[in-house]
């Protein structure tokens, strides 16, 4: 699963780019690790979400075989907490959306 994933988002690369030598370009400094051990800013929030990643991953992982991604806290967690959990989400992934990109095969 990880070894298709890291493939098609390398491939991405190349359909996104204008040229093959930029893609090539854009890979290399991916893959450096100048900044990635960096801690983030107190406002650069694309590195703080970098940081949590693995903790989504993981609950990913582990809800993997469940029919709804959040059915483990229904169990755990009082029904008001989940909704305050919910609309925390909302409100993140709102404030976190960003500018709206072209679709990635518009170019061909």
């Amino acid at each position: 699963m990880l070894v298709t994933f890291f493939l098609t988002t390398i491939a991405w690369v190349f359909f996104r780019s204008d040229t093959v030598e930029s893609a090539f370009d854009y890979l290399v400094q991916s893959f450096t690790t100048k900044d990635f051990f960096r801690l983030p800013a107190v406002l650069d929030l694309g590195y703080l979400l970098l940081y949590f990643l693995p903790i989504l991953l993981l609950i990913e992982w582990v809800q993997r075989d469940k029919k709804h991604a959040l059915e483990l806290l229904q169990e755990k967690i009082p029904k008001w907490a989940r909704w305050i959990l919910y609309y925390v989400l909302v409100i993140l992934i709102l404030g976190f959306s960003g500018n709206q990109q072209d679709f990635i095969y518009f170019q061909f």
